[in-house]
């Protein structure tokens, strides 16, 4: 607290959809605002990208000791410049003095260019209930995980973007050393089970089809995983990835709209 209270005391919450590697909190003045960011996964290929912001700051410094840093717009975010080692082992705040109006465009997951919506792991929320065991998000083999997934009150949720709707495998990543069952499906929509098969270990990752899903129409979606009560087991989670088993044909669902729009 003695060298990050700035970035707590008086500051409102964060203007980002996501950030994976962190948190920011906000100051807002009449001509600009402050952000902090809080890294607690300390990049190390040296590059902090804060996704979506459209602002040049007028400033980019350490919080402790002041040290400047550069940074530039690259493909509508910022890339901060960072040293190779984290000032702090547990967050080290780097502070973003902004002139004028805040930018920043919401980042999420979407659809690339075969159609496939690719779900990371950084932007899931973790609903814990604040039960039991937390849901941890760790590396294994430089790769995201979640780990010590033990309590059935605890569920997940993923917001995407769906230009192309159709249908949907739900595909994940998954290590268990027993079965345990789960529900899948939209925020507001009906809900599928699926069993989640033993691997034969926590560390033996395969990948298994939860199921489908589809989508009616494009727009922001959240996708939900919940475990039924009474009938789980720790289960570790890695990729998650809808994977396209019917598309409309290229440009026919903005020709429907256009018809419908008439």
């Amino acid at each position: 607290m003695d060298v990050n209270s700035e970035s707590i005391y008086g500051t409102t919450a964060s203007p980002f959809h996501r950030l994976v590697w962190g948190r920011c909190t906000t100051k807002l003045r009449d001509d600009g605002a402050t952000l902090y960011l809080q890294v607690f996964d300390w990049p190390e290929n040296g590059k902090l990208e804060v996704p979506g912001l459209k602002n040049l700051p007028a400033s980019v410094t350490l919080l402790a000791g002041g040290k400047p840093l550069s940074a530039q717009s690259e493909k509508g975010s910022l890339v901060i410049t960072i040293p190779a080692n984290a000032p702090d082992p547990y967050a080290s705040v780097i502070k973003l003095e902004i002139d004028g109006d805040l930018n920043v465009e919401a980042v999420m997951p979407g659809q690339g260019g075969d159609g496939s919506i690719e779900l990371p792991l950084g932007f899931v929320d973790v609903h814990n209930r604040g039960y039991g065991e937390k849901i941890k998000l760790e590396k294994k083999d430089g790769k995201p995980i979640l780990t010590n997934w033990v309590e059935d009150r605890a569920w997940l949720n993923w917001t995407f973007k769906v230009d192309q709707p159709g249908t949907f495998k739900v595909c994940a990543e998954v290590a268990a050393s027993a079965d345990a069952n789960l529900t899948f499906g939209l925020r507001d929509g009906d809900k599928t089970g699926h069993t989640v098969s033993a691997t034969g270990s926590d560390s033996a990752l395969e990948v298994q089809e939860l199921g489908q899903i589809s989508f009616a129409a494009p727009g922001v979606c959240h996708l939900e995983l919940r475990p039924v009560r009474g009938e789980w087991n720790p289960v570790v989670l890695g990729n998650v990835i809808l994977k396209p088993v019917s598309l409309p044909e290229p440009g026919l669902w903005q020709k429907l709209l256009r018809i419908f729009k008439h």
